[in-house]
């Protein structure tokens, strides 16, 4: 049989499982070898000669890998994987806007968890489940010890993440049960005395052996290894997660009620080895299968994307939201490649002033300032560009002559989503033509009905919520409350209301595709305000919006006053049978602002600012 060459992968990140994957694969695969590259400014020069050699690159852990790898990446056309572990994604989740700009740097993403793959989907990141921890599950349970025994993890930096009050109460409250700690650090003075601390194990299979029950209560977590180790030796598992062989914990009062029930059965002597947990672990997670699976993730892993020939370059930065959401992947729709400027570390400065000395034209959205670095060089070469305005950013340019004074110049263009941006503008200084950014949603065929309950849909950031509008919102949901009508807040923010009222918080969303049909007016309170993207994605479902700047299809109010009076007639209508969806304003915006005739009006700008030979070639390629 004709055996396959071997290829090669580079894996960085979290250094333990780096190379316990890698041990893993490496034993246990004939096509794929994978070398481990150690995290550190110091260990980046050896990253160069080996990227170039490497078919894969695997970042274990989130987000990813660092500017400077995935810029080598790029360069040498190598497919990137990144391994979210646990820690990693509740950081995503709190910064949820960031995440946007990560969606867009051509790397496939992968969970270890199946609700690690949930809680990623909430932010717009698909990461299919990858089953990374191998075990190798004892062919028999070891015997349980005499002593009935509870085994947990609670490490001295992070004990209480991991659930010391919760296991601390249930060692006070189970006096006559031996609770043993494992993990760094010393005994902890507050610990009741049934509880045993082992410190930091080398290898924990003796500790899992002397118990009977692994006991794990933290904030978070992944797909625990201890957890599969112990499953694996036939232990029962109490979780905070719900999988075969595990009892699920939902509360202290739960985990404590498990654990005297098992004691008593393991006093009687009936206790039975987690039978169902060494199967699930044998099926799912042996070092052959996870091996078996990373392999086929690696020959499946796509080949870097592709610049088509003869396209220009853009460089593209600004707000997150805006850069990620409605320029990734349009290249072939406009002829033009683009190339994510992004300024949060060093390597990311680094990269985006290489980025932006290749490019072609730079063009910015939703903000003044990009990079020192990056404007001074593009000063010093004249760069063209093109710089897009949504609204709020305008107000930097009042206090600020000599940035208006530079924008001035003659290589430098400018784009207003509206009208009244572009009046704005003009009035600076700054001549604006008006370019709308397009919808990420856009209903085509039958609109969804309207909801049985009168539901109004609220816009609350976690920054900077007052400036778009929560005062008035909570003093309409007050002055509402004994009303049949139905809040719905998105964007992450919070707001002050009665418990009674009915709000429900969705928090952020990556997109609102199953928001929009739930609501029957969106209210957006933002007296300076671009042509807002909600406000457009809203009509194109046919909802009511309520906006105060004119605009087809929406009810224009100004102030509290004129608020609570139109949610009051809407209301009435709606009580009385007389609201159905806006098709007039579906047809106007899916017509006047479909996504791809955006996107090639601004690239049009693009093009008209490279000389006029270029532009020429350009468009016969």
């Amino acid at each position: 049989m004709k055996t396959r060459p071997l290829r090669h992968a580079l894996i960085t990140g979290f250094d333990y499982h780096a190379q316990f994957l890698a041990k893993l694969v490496n034993a246990h695969s004939q096509n794929w070898h994978i070398h481990v590259l150690p995290t550190g400014y110091r260990h980046l020069p050896l990253a160069i000669p080996r990227v170039a050699r490497t078919d894969a690159l695997i970042s274990f852990g989130g987000p990813g890998p660092n500017a400077f790898l995935r810029a080598l990446c790029r360069a040498y056309k190598i497919p990137v994987a990144v391994i979210w572990a646990g820690t990693d994604v509740l950081e995503a989740l709190d910064r949820p806007h960031a995440m946007s700009m990560l969606r867009q740097n051509r790397m496939t993403h992968f969970a270890v968890a199946p609700w690690l793959r949930d809680e990623l989907r909430t932010i717009g990141i698909e990461a299919p489940f990858l089953p990374v921890a191998g075990m190798e599950p004892c062919t028999s349970a070891p015997p349980f010890p005499t002593r009935f025994s509870v085994l947990t993890y609670l490490p001295d930096r992070r004990r209480d993440f991991y659930g010391r009050k919760a296991v601390y109460a249930l060692a006070q409250e189970l006096r006559d049960l031996r609770f043993v700690v494992i993990g760094s650090g010393e005994r902890d003075p507050d610990a009741p005395p049934n509880v045993e601390f082992l410190g930091q194990l080398s290898n924990a299979n003796t500790a899992i052996d002397d118990a009977v029950v692994l006991l794990r209560l933290p904030d978070h977590d992944g797909m625990s290894m201890m957890v599969l180790e112990a499953m694996a030796r036939g232990r029962h598992v109490i979780w905070i997660h719900d999988v075969p062989g595990a009892f699920v914990a939902h509360s202290p009062a739960a985990a404590g009620a498990m654990l005297r029930a098992l004691a008593d059965e393991h006093h009687a002597e009936t206790l039975e080895p987690n039978v169902a947990g060494m199967n699930w672990v044998s099926a799912h997670f042996s070092k052959t299968v996870v091996a078996e699976g990373v392999e086929r993730t690696l020959d499946a892993l796509a080949p870097g994307v592709e610049e088509p020939r003869g396209a220009r370059t853009v460089a593209i930065s600004g707000l997150d939201f805006f850069v990620a959401e409605l320029f990734g992947g349009q290249q072939a729709a406009t002829g033009w490649t683009h190339r994510l400027l992004q300024f949060s570390s060093r390597f990311e400065r680094l990269s985006s002033l290489v980025s932006l000395v290749r490019s072609d034209v730079w063009y910015t959205v939703g903000t003044a300032r990009n990079g020192r670095a990056c404007e001074a060089v593009a000063r010093f070469l004249r760069k063209p560009r093109v710089m897009h305005w949504v609204g709020s950013d305008i107000e930097v340019l009042r206090s600020d002559p000599a940035l208006v004074s530079h924008l001035s110049k003659p290589h430098v263009v400018h784009l207003a989503e509206a009208d009244w941006t572009a009046r704005e503008l003009a009035h600076i200084g700054l001549r604006a033509r008006i370019a709308p950014l397009p919808p990420r949603l856009i209903v085509r065929g039958a609109l969804p009905p309207l909801p049985e309950r009168f539901t109004v849909l609220l816009y609350v950031p976690l920054v900077r919520k007052n400036f778009y509008g929560a005062r008035d919102y909570e003093r309409l949901i007050a002055a509402l409350a004994d009303a049949p009508i139905r809040f719905l807040i998105v964007g992450g923010g919070k707001l002050d209301v009665a418990p009674h009222a009915d709000v429900e918080n969705l928090g952020w969303r990556s997109s609102l595709d199953e928001v929009y049909p739930r609501c029957t007016v969106l209210l957006r309170n933002t007296v300076r305000d671009g042509l807002s993207l909600m406000v457009l994605e809203a009509l194109s479902f046919g909802r009511y919006v309520l906006w105060p700047h004119r605009f087809p299809y929406v009810d224009t109010v100004f102030g509290y006053n004129q608020i609570e009076a139109r949610v009051r007639a809407l209301l009435e209508l709606h009580a009385r049978g007389r609201l159905q969806p806006q098709r007039d304003a579906s047809s106007f915006v899916n017509e006047r602002y479909e996504r791809s005739a955006c996107i090639r009006r601004i690239a049009t700008v693009w093009d008209e600012l490279l000389p006029l030979d270029e532009s020429m070639a350009n468009a016969h390629a």
